[in-house]
């Protein structure tokens, strides 16, 4: 079953975290709750984690040619472009984020670490 997953690690010594987030498009979206409740029999425990200044958001998008045009679910790319732009517009401002990208090649927005802010946001979504 394919489902939205979030990663997560902490370090031991410095408490720093690490997440990792897929997501999986559908038209019929997967209430939270249900996944939780199947995979642990709980719901997920939330807690803040800063204000993400200190966050690094890196986005990596698939162009390859099973996102083409012509699919009969659709435009897979646009739908992936929907989504970035979603999330850039989303970021707290003054973090840090990059956009990768891979198909027979892998390329990066440059520069390649951005501050968020409306420069680079308009940069990224432009």
């Amino acid at each position: 079953m394919m489902v939205p997953q979030l990663l997560y690690a902490e370090h031991p010594e410095t408490g720093e975290i690490a997440c990792s987030v897929s997501l999986v498009p559908t038209f019929d979206p997967v209430a939270p709750q249900d996944v939780f409740n199947v995979v642990k029999e709980e719901k997920p425990e939330q807690s803040i984690l800063g204000s993400g200044l200190d966050y690094h958001f890196i986005f990596i998008i698939d162009r390859s040619g099973s996102m083409g045009f012509g699919s009969s679910l659709g435009d897979r790319m646009a739908t992936a472009k929907e989504a970035l732009t979603l999330f850039i517009r989303s970021l707290p401002a003054d973090s840090k984020f990059s956009v990768i990208s891979f198909g027979s090649r892998w390329d990066c927005l440059k520069p390649d670490v951005m501050t968020f802010n409306d420069e680079t946001k308009d940069l990224a979504v432009g």
